[in-house]
């Protein structure tokens, strides 16, 4: 069936149009202020409550009673809080959703994930300390050695043991950090580390406080391979004035024993003293033989 209206003028068209528009004016506010609230439930709606601070064991029974789901969208590491401790939700504290409404939650997880230890070797002891918490680590004990590198880093290490190259940690982990506090403050004999191997070297190196350095090899020694030829800083020193001890010269030989002192003083006519050294020093090694790949 069709419906015409006539109209004598414009007049009446503007006011036929006026009435079409105040129905369909009427009809969306019946829909939307009645007819789809009653449908959708929209007046029984809840108070989110605020779950930040909480643990997800205990909002179990809590959510339910009041007519809300929670869901665990994701989680992240937090040093403050504990494992399943709320973090943040979605929506908000004190919006008002309807009952079955899904709040998303982000939690703090069960362990802390692990990360690569950040290397800190060389680096200051404060750069260091920023460096830890730049990487959610906690810094834990600073020791100090005498070396040369002063405030320097010298090795990390974690419950006491050494923090290999690429290290997996968990985050929050204490870091106990080794550092150098400079060169220490008594003079002692510089060791005779000739014919010995590089084990021996270090345990010789260890109770002194002296550093190991490079370890080079001399190809042409006729000595057993491993032992060492040749150290850096020497056992004896030449002194080229006694009255002015300051102007001394390392010896280049690699003969360091008391026959070569006696064999020293008479080739040189000068006097050869022992050389001191103090704790923190490196000391270089040439082992007899070739670099075992």
């Amino acid at each position: 069936m069709n419906i015409y209206i006539r109209t004598r003028s414009f007049l009446q068209v503007l006011v036929h149009l006026g009435i079409v528009i105040c129905i369909f004016v009427l009809a969306g506010v019946l829909f939307f202020s009645f007819y789809l609230p009653v449908s959708t439930n929209f007046d029984d709606t809840v108070e989110v409550p605020s779950l930040v601070g909480t643990t997800v064991q205990d909002l179990e029974a809590r959510m339910r009673e009041q007519g809300v789901t929670m869901i665990v969208k994701d989680s992240a590491y937090s040093a403050n809080n504990k494992p399943f401790t709320v973090l943040s939700q979605y929506p908000a504290p004190k919006e008002r959703v309807k009952k079955g409404r899904k709040i998303y939650l982000v939690v703090s997880p069960k362990l802390p994930p692990m990360i690569k230890m950040p290397n800190l070797k060389g680096m200051s002891y404060i750069m260091a300390m920023t460096r830890l918490r730049q990487n959610n680590l906690e810094l834990g004990k600073i020791r100090f050695r005498p070396d040369i590198a002063l405030d320097d880093v010298l090795q990390t290490e974690v419950n006491g043991k050494p923090i290999e190259k690429d290290m997996a940690v968990r985050m929050g982990t204490a870091i106990d950090l080794l550092v150098g506090e400079g060169l220490g403050d008594t003079d002692m004999y510089m060791p005779n580390l000739i014919g010995m191997t590089k084990e021996d070297v270090l345990k010789a190196l260890e109770p002194l406080q002296l550093q190991m350095g490079a370890i080079n090899y001399d190809t042409e020694s006729d000595k057993p391979a491993g032992t060492v030829t040749r150290q850096n800083p020497p056992v004896y020193i030449e002194v080229e004035d006694e009255d002015n001890p300051d102007k001394i010269k390392k010896l280049a030989t690699a003969q360091n024993n008391e026959d070569d002192e006696i064999r020293i003083k008479k080739k040189k006519g000068g006097p050869v003293h022992r050389n001191m050294v103090r704790a923190g020093e490196i000391v270089d090694i040439w082992l007899a033989g070739k670099k075992v790949k």
